[in-house]
C-alpha cells in the first residue's frame, strides 16, 4: 500500500492544491469557528451601531397629495335627486375653477361624495379652503 492510499484510508483531508479559491475560503472559516463567530458578532454590532447612532435620520418628508375629498348630506332618500340637485352642480362648479384637474362624484340616497384632483404643484389644503 502506498503512502497516499494509507492517508486516504485514515480519513486524511483532500490536498488543498485541488480545491478552488471559494472552497478554500469557505474551509478557512469552517475550520476557525471562533473567528467566524467573532467576525459575525462584530459585523452585527457595527450594523446596530450604524443604524441607531451613526446614520442621520431626518424624519419623513412632507408629502403634498393633490387630492381633496368632501361629503355633502341631502336628506331626500333619492339617489337621482341627490345627483341632479347636489352632485352635478357641485361637480360643474369645481371643474370651472383654476387648478382643478378632475372631479369625481358619487351619489347615494342621502349624501354625495366628491373627490377633487388638483394640478401638480397645487397645495390641496389651501385650495380646498378657498373653494
Amino acid at each position: 500500500m502506498t503512502k497516499a492510499n494509507a492517508a486516504l484510508q485514515k480519513g486524511a483531508k483532500k490536498p488543498k492544491e485541488n480545491l478552488r479559491f471559494l472552497q478554500r475560503f469557505a474551509l478557512y472559516f469552517y475550520n476557525r469557528q471562533r473567528l467566524t463567530a467573532l467576525l459575525a458578532l462584530v459585523i452585527a454590532g457595527f450594523g446596530v451601531l450604524s443604524y441607531t447612532t451613526l446614520l442621520k435620520r431626518e424624519g419623513f418628508p412632507s408629502i403634498s397629495i393633490p387630492y381633496a375629498i368632501g361629503q355633502a348630506t341631502y336628506f331626500v332618500n333619492d339617489a337621482d335627486k341627490v345627483d341632479r340637485e347636489l352632485a352635478k352642480p357641485v361637480s360643474e362648479y369645481l371643474m370651472k375653477q383654476p387648478g382643478v384637474k378632475m372631479v369625481q362624484t358619487s351619489s347615494l340616497s342621502n349624501f354625495a361624495t366628491v373627490v377633487v384632483q388638483y394640478e401638480e404643484k397645487t397645495d390641496a389644503a389651501s385650495r380646498s379652503r378657498e373653494l
